[in-house]
């Protein structure tokens, strides 16, 4: 049985469908980040084949984001020499800062992503409201799926209804992957940011995003 929990609060247990046999139960609770346990046999790659992504919201301290983290840092390490050592504060990920999306298929934790307002580069892009995407990763596992483009479409999609009018962001030449996803999504290169503003190897994108609600 896959079971579902929310944390923190009062929770009320809901019945959401069967499958082979198997019931799933979620404890929902608004504006809360789910904590998925599933008790099932078979690797993790067993758990998430064939299946769909599922993105909540959570905060960056959240022990599965940080599995992710350390999963990324391992990436970096092994094509740049070395982690990714920009400065990172996970309360710039939290309402009203910013937000960080945790993608889960079949339970498993295996995407992440979120934005943070960065004001001090508004000038720098012709006084947009400035956000930066960071800790974009999708684990190996299940690439190919497109859940890179999923997830990067919810990071736009929430940005532009919390007013960010541009988001930036910032990867490197031995990333070619995922110089490719933002190519494709309409991200334009922009003058180097950050704290690897004079890396060699490098490359910011920027996109500019449509208007929703009259905010922009």
């Amino acid at each position: 049985m896959a079971q579902v929990t929310s944390r923190g609060c009062a929770e009320r247990q809901v019945r959401c469908g069967e499958r082979s046999g198997r019931t799933a139960y979620v404890q929902v609770a608004p504006g809360v980040g789910l904590d998925v346990r599933v008790e099932s046999s078979g690797s993790s790659q067993d758990r998430t084949q064939g299946r769909e992504l599922v993105l909540v919201e959570v905060p960056f301290a959240d022990d599965r984001v940080q599995r992710l983290v350390d999963e990324v840092q391992a990436h970096y390490v092994a094509i740049y020499g070395g982690p990714d050592e920009s400065p990172v504060d996970p309360l710039q990920f939290s309402a009203p800062r910013g937000l960080f999306a945790l993608g889960l298929v079949g339970g498993e934790p295996v995407a992440m992503g979120g934005w943070r307002w960065r004001p001090e580069l508004d000038e720098r892009f012709d006084g947009d409201r400035v956000a930066e995407v960071k800790r974009m990763f999708v684990s190996t596992s299940v690439r190919g799926r497109g859940f890179a483009r999923q997830l990067l479409a919810h990071l736009e999609s929430t940005g532009a209804e919390a007013g960010v009018q541009r988001l930036v962001l910032e990867t490197g030449t031995m990333q070619p992957d995922a110089i490719a996803l933002y190519e494709s999504s309409g991200y334009e290169p922009v003058v180097p940011f950050g704290h690897y503003a004079e890396s060699p190897y490098v490359k910011c994108f920027g996109k500019r995003l449509a208007r929703v609600g009259g905010l922009n």
